[in-house]
This record gives C-alpha cells, sequence and structure tokens, in this order.
C-alpha cells in the first residue's frame, strides 16, 4: 500500500472558500479518522485525494508521485454501500475486476476466495437486500480492496449500522487491516469511533476547513473493546474534545 499526501489544498466554490491549504500525510500501512462538523469540507477533500475533482490550488501525492486530478489510484468507499440490488453479492463485489479486464468466471472465482475471507462466506449467490446491514458494509469493503488502488479512502463507513452492529464491524475492521495492511483514511462524525479504530486523528475544522489538531492515539493495534475504557482512549478523547469545544473550531 502506499503513502498519501495532501499539500497545501485549497478549495472553493464561487465565492465560498471551502478548504485552505490543507496539508497532512497518510503514511503505509497506517489508519487514520477524519473528524468534523457537518458541511466543513470533508468529502470535499476526499473528492480530491481520489482523484475525482481538481483543487484550485495545492498537490496530491502517492508515493511521492503527483496524482492530482488523477482518478483510478486510490480506492474509494462512499457513505451508503452502494451494492447494485440486481447484481448478486459476487458480481457487486468482483465488479471492479471485470471493469478492469479480468474474465467474468475468473473474476467471480477471486470473489468467492475473498468472500469466504471477509466472513460472507454463503452470500455469493444472495442479492443486497438479503444482507443484514453489517455484511452489506463488508461486501462493500471488499469490493473496495478489489479496486487495487495504492490507499483507502472511506466516507463514514459505519454510520449506517446500528450501536451493536457497529461495535461488531470496528473489530471486525481491525482485524482485517491486521492481514491486509492497507493505508486507510476515513471520514466519521464519531469521536469513539475515530480513536477506537484509528492510528492518528486530523479533526478539519474552521470556514474554511483546515487542519486543526493532529493527534496520534498511541495505541498497539489490534484492539479490542476493552481498549474505550483504558485510560490512554480516555485521555485522547478529552484532547479531541477539549479542542472541538474550542471557539475557532466551530
Amino acid at each position: 500500500m502506499g503513502e498519501l499526501s495532501a499539500q497545501a489544498i485549497c478549495k472553493a466554490f464561487g465565492e465560498k472558500q471551502v478548504l485552505d491549504r490543507v496539508s497532512f500525510t497518510l503514511r503505509e500501512g497506517e489508519i487514520v479518522a477524519l473528524l468534523g462538523v457537518s458541511g466543513v469540507g470533508k468529502s470535499t477533500l476526499f473528492h480530491i485525494l481520489a482523484g475525482l475533482s481538481s483543487p484550485d490550488s495545492g498537490a496530491v501525492l502517492l508515493n511521492g508521485e503527483e496524482v492530482t486530478g488523477k482518478a483510478g489510484r486510490v480506492s474509494y468507499m462512499q457513505q451508503k454501500d452502494l451494492l447494485l440490488p440486481h447484481k448478486k453479492i459476487v458480481d457487486n463485489v468482483t465488479l471492479p475486476l471485470v471493469l478492469g479486464g479480468m474474465k467474468k468466471s475468473e473474476a467471480r472465482a477471486i470473489g468467492r476466495q475473498k468472500l469466504e475471507e471477509f466472513g460472507l462466506a454463503g452470500t455469493a449467490e444472495k442479492y443486497p437486500a438479503q444482507l443484514s446491514g453489517g455484511m452489506r458494509q463488508r461486501a462493500a469493503f471488499l469490493r473496495t480492496c478489489l479496486f487495487g488502488g495504492e490507499a483507502d479512502l472511506l466516507d463514514e463507513p459505519f454510520s449506517a449500522l446500528d450501536a451493536i452492529t457497529k461495535r461488531q464491524m470496528h473489530v471486525w475492521f481491525l482485524e482485517r487491516m491486521e492481514q491486509l495492511r492497507h493505508s486507510v483514511m476515513f471520514i466519521t462524525h464519531d469521536v469513539d469511533e475515530a480513536i477506537f479504530l484509528a492510528d492518528r486523528v486530523l479533526i478539519l475544522a474552521g470556514r474554511p476547513g483546515r487542519i486543526a489538531l493532529e493527534l496520534p492515539v498511541e495505541a498497539p493495534r489490534p484492539r479490542d473493546t476493552l481498549f474505550t475504557a483504558s485510560e490512554r482512549f480516555m485521555e485522547v478523547k478529552r484532547r479531541v474534545l477539549s479542542a472541538l469545544s474550542q471557539p475557532e473550531i466551530a
């Protein structure tokens, strides 16, 4: 997996400045959480990082190579799972392989194997409506992984899940990341989720949006749910909540 860097990203829509000199680096194999209030520019930033839109100034680097405005180098999972309702799960998750030129039969063979690895054995011939919310999210994440980008961007990947399913998915996600070692950045509004999953937490704040805080979690992975009761978790949470309460952050 790759190292993804934003360098002084600025973006405006008309006269409204949305992002102002946003800079950070997602290191290889790292998980970074991006926190911020609604409308601060998180999704706009992800569109730029994924090459779906271009900044007004600044650059996006992947392993030192400029990829600003170039789609297809970074995997991007949007907030909704966006599984195609008329396609079976195996065909949903292998869509990136088929679009990349692989024969459907070969893609399906890979898809069936990966479905088992992702805890989705027995779902290959089912349709999205037949799966639980957690299973749909696993399938969507598998499709993102099969896209083959050098870094993964996840836009609120767990926000649609109920609290119990979300906790289960958090533990599952960290277990998968220990095996995959992907470089991942994800958007969330959930402070606990950010701290539990991430190696670092970034807060995007202000009008226009800037990186207002970069805070390392400094806890080894994988983590279990007991981590949320630890002194380190509480310390990081206090610092994040303190930063979010500052007038200039709002």
